[in-house]
């Protein structure tokens, strides 16, 4: 196995949670539903008390929120890819191991096309 299959897990992981991270980002504007996101983003309203009230950064309402500043939206991304980075290279990780278990116990030699991913 070389250096570059090792590290195939490690940047599926980070792909997978910049997606997560990415749809996650997009829907903090839409109503009912991107209040769930905001809310997940708690620990930045900590970092910024601003983030908890209508103000400058953002407007707040019933159960909608609309980011005013632009630069808040990579903010939010690179905290959701920090956030969902580890639950998802775990998951990755036990996949990775359940693959190698089947293809071990179906006698598949590792150098052979279907055990490369």
């Amino acid at each position: 196995m070389n250096d570059t299959d090792r590290r195939l897990p490690l940047r599926l992981s980070f792909y997978i949670s910049c997606v997560i991270a990415l749809f996650m980002t997009i829907l903090i504007p839409i109503p009912l539903i991107g209040v769930v996101p905001f809310l997940v983003a708690y620990p930045l309203h900590l970092i910024w008390p601003e983030l908890s009230e209508t103000g400058p950064l953002v407007e707040i309402g019933f159960m909608w929120v609309v980011i005013k500043q632009d630069w808040l939206w990579p903010v939010f991304f690179t905290y959701f890819v920090l956030l969902f980075f580890l639950p998802v290279r775990f998951v990755v990780y036990v996949f990775d191991r359940i693959k190698a278990r089947v293809l071990k116990a179906a006698n598949v030699p590792s150098d052979s096309p279907a055990a490369k991913p």
